[in-house]
């Protein structure tokens, strides 16, 4: 049975989420409550531009930063499920050119189940050139990785690392032969409808971006100068 919902429970979740902003020193925040099919909260809370006096509304877009691993994810295991991709098997079966350095002995293959756990042993980040309006391209963490070494043995720890899932993002390409903005879009994101959602996003798009805060103060994206 679906559940009734009142003007009270909607103030006290405009209350809570106002709450928690000014304890975490949250600069503006878009907020939405599903249930099933149905959207029954949408609202915005704070600023998107404090210096221009933009608030964050239900349509303002924000960067997805980690979340999209979920995105990578997702098209990982739809290329399982097409059996275009045998998630335990080695990275290397894959992508020819992959290797790393280690200081272990006995070490097992990585394997993309690995990569998907965060269990591969991967350094966590490459920060070379991040913040700048032209960052290195993520297929370069395959020639980044061969100078590096492993941190904890492959297949033992949960260690998180970006550059696994660098290494999915290039496995998607691979494995599809297109790349990974598209098979994003085609077949994750057009197919849920998100038109307000892209890889690359569309020009009529831009203004409605949030600028980015930290703790309440502008900070500078890696794409901005």
């Amino acid at each position: 049975m679906k559940a009734t919902y009142t003007n009270d429970i909607f103030a006290l979740t405009d209350s809570l989420i106002k709450k928690r902003m000014k304890a975490l020193h949250i600069t503006g925040a878009s907020v939405s409550i599903v249930e099933g099919n149905d959207r029954i909260y949408s609202k915005g809370f704070g600023s998107a531009d404090k210096a221009s006096g933009i608030p964050v509304n239900e349509n303002t877009i924000f960067k997805i930063g980690s979340i999209t691993k979920v995105f990578t994810s997702t098209a990982i295991m739809q290329l399982a499920e097409k059996e275009m991709i045998d998630i335990d098997l080695p990275v290397k079966y894959y992508l020819k050119n992959f290797s790393i350095k280690s200081r272990f002995d006995d070490i097992q293959p990585i394997t993309i189940r690995d990569l998907l756990c965060h269990h591969a042993g991967l350094p966590c980040d490459d920060l070379r050139n991040y913040f700048t309006s032209d960052p290195d391209a993520f297929k370069s963490v395959v020639d980044y990785l061969k100078n590096t070494y492993l941190v904890v043995p492959p297949g033992k720890y949960f260690y998180y690392s970006n550059l696994g899932v660098n290494l999915l993002g290039i496995l998607i390409e691979q494995v599809s032969s297109m790349p990974y903005y598209q098979y994003i879009e085609n077949y994750i994101l057009k197919a849920l409808d998100m038109k307000s959602s892209a890889i690359i996003l569309p020009e009529d798009h831009l203004k409605n971006i949030s600028k980015p805060y930290h703790r309440g103060k502008r900070r500078m994206g890696p794409s901005e100068k």
